[in-house]
């Protein structure tokens, strides 16, 4: 329904998406935040290999920048 579909995109929204390809021996990644982005939210990470996926997602806390001005 168009209500489902609204409340989705209200309660959906991305900062930033990466689609990255690693090797075996990575095991730290660093990702750059846009500045507009702070607060609670969650990251979520889809890894798939081989056909398998596997998803997880943890609530983190993004700390405000301060204004360089």
């Amino acid at each position: 329904s168009e209500w489902t579909r609204s409340h989705e995109l209200a309660n959906d929204k991305s900062w930033q998406t990466w689609s990255l390809t690693l090797d075996r021996a990575t095991n730290k990644l660093a990702l750059a935040l846009p500045a507009e982005a702070a607060g609670d939210c969650y990251l979520r990470c889809i890894v798939s290999r081989d056909g398998k996926i596997v998803c997880a997602a943890t609530p983190i806390r993004i700390a405000e920048t301060a204004n360089a001005d």
